[in-house]
Parts: structure tokens; sequence; C-alpha cells
């Protein structure tokens, strides 16, 4: 027969709930579906059958899931079925049975779904698109929690005021971070560079402005912030205490030597500088013995011709010499040490014998002598010998090769025995060529007096001038090195010396030193042997720095540093430096240049 309605296959929509019990009451009784509370879509949408009547929906009412009816339900009474009817032909799909074609087929809309109906559940991953999601979204009252990493976020995150807390440096960069490394704009992690250092860009600064002030031969600058010290003349100097300045080697030192007229000392057996006044015969002996000298002939001073002093011994060749008788030379140099030195300025070399000075030991005419003669031959040796005995050959017969000298030319001539060695020098330069060895006792004959510009015999007259003529019984130059003649070695075990001051721009209670210094002998510990003091008060208060090594300056120069000094505020700024246990040839300092930064 026909049939008006939805087919069986349809029956799968419609939900089936648990009959009820009546309890002789109209209700409410709980709508249930296997047990669970049920709310049906409408009072009309159920279908109820009671002792085979189907019940009018206008006999009850629901509410929520409940349901009461309208008149008293008898507890005889038996519920055959309680349905809910689907709309239309829509089954109530199973769980999570629902897909998006399903939904198209059956024309679910965005409005047919409820506010906060879809659950996050049932959101497919990875499938909320940009299109998805509104123009802006506020999260401030949102925890967001980051992945370890994170890309694409854009140039348009303001990170300065809304990223707080600690971002671990393991998520900013590749490379190992760590209290040594830095991130670099390619997002590597790289050993820091070394930190910038205020002091140290100032002390390079000032060791500039020294090498500046070196090259240029400036003797002092002032800058607005520094001061530059070198000791080409004495500008930057107010006071100087047992030190010097070497006016040659533009340094201060501990050692103070000089060249010009010698000082007597206790191995000084004859000192003359021939100084007085013009034409004068009187010869004077400036060492401890004050030695007697007559002139002869016409042997005189001579202002006009000098190597040191205010005049030199002027002879003519012709009879013209000094004699002493005093016994101081009768006995010689034994088997001992001594010099004998001085300048000559010849007029007629080549032409015989130039006899500077003896005491005997020349065999001329008809008498032979015991003693020694110092004297350039007629080719231009350096000669020193010496005759044991009134008669036979030479012992020591010391010379050099032959030279060529130039009248009129000033020249230093000397003759050394250091031990066993004997060397002649011209100028300060060993010349020696034969008889370098001798260990013989050197005496001399009494009955002779020694002889300046001639021979022990009064021959061999010497033309020219002398000047500076010294008789040591000591080697002054051991071992035929080369000399600077005439130099003079003043040893001070202590000293110091104070800068002339310096006007700062503003006051100031900071200073920085930078010297450059020299170990010209031995090693000078700095703060020790070396110690720097700096004032901004003009000197009436000092701070003592301590000095650090910083290096080498130049070839055989090296520089010390010390930074931000305190000091008694003041715009008057010096620098002391003061040496400690100086001796010559073991330990001594030069100091080069010093630089103030203030």
């Amino acid at each position: 027969m026909a049939y008006i309605g939805r087919g069986v296959d349809k029956i799968s929509n419609i939900e089936v709930l648990d009959a009820i019990t009546f309890t002789d009451s109209a209700g409410p009784y709980n709508l249930l579906k296997d047990t669970v509370a049920f709310v049906p879509t409408a009072a009309n949408a159920l279908v109820i059958s009671v002792d085979g009547v189907i019940q009018s929906p206008d006999s009850y009412t629901t509410s929520v899931a409940t349901i009461t009816f309208d008149s008293v339900m008898a507890a005889s009474s038996t519920m055959d079925f309680m349905y809910q009817i689907g709309t239309g032909v829509i089954t109530s799909p199973s769980d999570d049975s629902v897909t998006t074609a399903k939904l198209a087929n059956l024309s679910v809309t965005a409005a047919k779904i409820a506010t906060d109906a879809v659950e996050t559940a049932k959101i497919k991953d990875l499938n909320v698109t940009v299109g998805k999601l509104p123009a802006s979204v506020d999260l401030s009252t949102k925890t967001i929690t980051l992945p370890a990493s994170v890309s694409g976020l854009g140039t348009g995150i303001d990170v300065t005021s809304q990223i707080t807390g600690t971002v671990p440096t393991a998520n900013l960069g590749s490379g190992t971070a760590n209290s040594t490394t830095i991130l670099y704009g390619d997002q590597t992690y790289k050993t820091a560079p070394a930190e910038y250092d205020d002091d140290a860009l100032q002390n390079d600064i000032a060791t500039l402005a020294l090498h500046q002030a070196t090259n240029a031969n400036a003797a002092k600058y002032n800058l607005a912030n520094t001061n530059v010290d070198v000791y080409q003349d004495s500008t930057g100097i107010a006071t100087l205490t047992d030190c010097a300045r070497d006016t040659s080697g533009e340094y201060v030192s501990t050692i103070s030597t000089s060249v010009g007229e010698f000082t007597s000392d206790s191995d000084t057996q004859l000192l003359l500088h021939y100084d007085g006044s013009d034409a004068s015969t009187t010869i004077t002996d400036s060492s401890s013995n004050a030695v007697t000298l007559t002139a002869i002939g016409n042997a005189q001073l001579d202002t006009a011709e000098k190597k040191y002093g205010t005049a030199s011994l002027l002879l003519d060749g012709s009879g013209d010499r000094v004699d002493s008788a005093d016994s101081i030379f009768d006995a010689g140099f034994g088997t001992g040490d001594f010099t004998i030195e001085g300048w000559f300025r010849g007029n007629n070399f080549g032409s015989g014998h130039e006899h500077m000075i003896s005491k005997g030991g020349e065999g001329r005419l008809t008498a032979n002598y015991e003693g020694w003669n110092f004297n350039i031959n007629t080719t231009g040796k350096i000669q020193f010998q010496y005759r044991p005995a009134a008669s036979g050959p030479n012992t020591i017969e010391l010379t050099s090769d032959s030279i060529s000298h130039v009248n009129g030319t000033w020249y230093h001539f000397a003759v050394t025995r250091d031990g066993t060695d004997l060397y002649v020098y011209e100028d300060g330069v060993n010349k020696t060529s034969s008889g370098g060895s001798s260990s013989a006792d050197i005496t001399t004959d009494n009955a002779i007096d020694l002889k300046i510009g001639a021979s022990g015999d009064n021959g061999g007259y010497t033309t020219g001038h002398l000047d500076e003529w010294r008789i040591s019984t000591v080697c002054r130059y051991p071992g035929g090195t080369t000399f600077t003649p005439n130099e003079i070695t003043t040893v001070n075990a202590t000293g110091n010396y104070v800068s002339t001051a310096t006007v700062a721009n503003a006051s100031v209670s900071k200073v920085g030193i930078v010297i450059t210094y020299k170990n010209n002998a031995g090693t000078n510990a700095l703060n020790t042997d070396i110690v720097a003091q700096v004032s901004a008060d003009g000197g009436s208060n000092y701070s003592t720095v301590t000095l650090a090594a910083a290096g080498t300056f130049s070839t055989g120069v090296l520089q010390a540093v010390a930074n931000d000094v305190s000091v008694t505020a003041g715009t008057s700024i010096q620098y002391k430096i003061s040496f400690a246990n100086q001796a010559s040839g073991s330990k001594e300092a030069r100091i080069t240049g010093v630089s103030l930064i203030y």
C-alpha cells in the first residue's frame, strides 16, 4: 500500500528518549537519553505514546530537560515510547562524521552556527589563515609562549617597551653566547674586541706627540690638555740636581758626561790645561802634585788657538819646550797601567820627529837615556818607545801604521797599558799595529827632566800647539775600545730634575704621564731607580705615580705610563723625575722625553 511520510531509511533521524515511569503525578519528569539529560528542540518535536495513545503536543510542556503533563499521569499507565523527530529528513549524525562537504549539502551557513559553538578541538590544525583573522588582535590580557625559533615576525615589532624579562641568548644567533662574545649584525656570536680604553688612547696620543716633537726637533709642546717635553734644549727644565742634560744626545741622565777640560783625580800624575793670558810663560800643573814647570826658549801660551779653555801651548820648533825636574816622574810607571794623552796641532808633519812628551828614552847625538818618549815620526807613525838602560835597544817599540796628518788640525793622541796590553790611539780609535804587549818595568833616568815638546836629549823639537795633556797611573781606555777624547763622566748615585710649569686651561685634579727612557747601563727598575711625580699646583704638592712598563718606543728606548693620578687641584702642571742606585757602567738611567696628560 502507498506510504506517505518518511521512509524507514530515515529512521536514524529520530532521537529515541528513555521512557518515563509515571508516579501519579503530572510532573515535571526528567527527559533522558541513555540516562543522560536531554533538551528537546521544541515540545512539538516530541512524539509520546502512553498506553497505546499518541499524546497531543498540547497536553504537555517542556522546560530545559523536563516535561510536565496537563493532567496526572497514573502510576499504572505505561509510556510506550518517546521520540524527538528531526528537522526535515536530517538524521542525527554519529560522532566525528560531519564533514565540510556534508555541511554544504545541508546548507549549514555561519548564521546557523551559534556563538561559541565551535570548540578548539574541532578546528583543523594549521588551517586558520591570515584571511580568517581580523585586522588587529588584542592579546594584552593573554600570555603568549613562543617556540624556540620564531621567524617571519617582520620589522614592525616594537621591542623597546613591549618585551620584558630575559631573552635566552641561545635563541638570538648562532655561535657560543658567553661573557667573552657579542652578537654581531650577521646573527653570529664572535669574540668581543678589546674594550675601549680611554687611558690607552691618551697614551697613544701622548706617544705620537713625543714622536712628533722628536722628529720636528722641537724642545717642548704645550697643548690644550697635554705637555710634551724632549731635551733639545733646557726650556722645559726648571732645576737639575745631581743629574745633567746631555746636549748632544738630547736626554737627561744621572751619569753626567761632557767633553772638555779634564778634572784631576787620585790617578792623575800631571794635568796641563795650558790656560792663561796670551804670551804668558807661566805653565801650571792642575793635578794634586802641583808639579813645577819651566818654559824654555819661546815656549808660551797662545789664546788665539786652543782646543779647550782659554789658551794652548805654542812651540816654534826651534829650542822651545817645557821642562820639569820634579822627582814625581823619576820612578816611572813600574809594571803598572798608565795613560799618556793630549791634543796636538802640528804645523810641520812629516819633516821630522814630533816629540810631544818624553822622560829620557831617546838616543840622539852622543848620549843614550833610560826612559820613555811619545812622538809622531816622519812617516806619520804614532810611537811609544821605552829604553831600559843607558845603552842598548828599546824594550818597548809600540807603533801604528803610517798615518797622513794635516797641518793645522787638532788630533788627540794617547798611549795606554792595560795589564800587559799596550795601545796607541788617534782621536779615540785604536791604531796599534806592532809592539802591543809588554810587562816591562818602565823606570826612568833620574838625571833627565820631563820634557814637553822635545826628546830626552833636547832634540826633535815640536812645531805647533799642545793642549789638555794628562799623565795617569791608570789605564783610562781599557781593552783597546773606541772612546770619545776628553769625555768626562761624573758619577751620581741620586739626582732629580723638575720641569717648568705648564698652565692648563682649567683646574685639573687628575694627571697622566708617559716617559721614554733608556737603560744606558744595567736595568733600571721603574718606581725604584726611576721615580716620577706630578703636580697641578705648581709643585707645592707632588703625587708619586706608579709607572707601568708600556713597551718599546724606538730602538733601545722604552716607555712607561701612569694614568689618572690624583693630584691637588690646580692649573700649574709640573713633573719631577728622581733617580736612585745609579753607578757609572753598572746602572745608568737616561730620560729622553716626558709627556703629561691632564
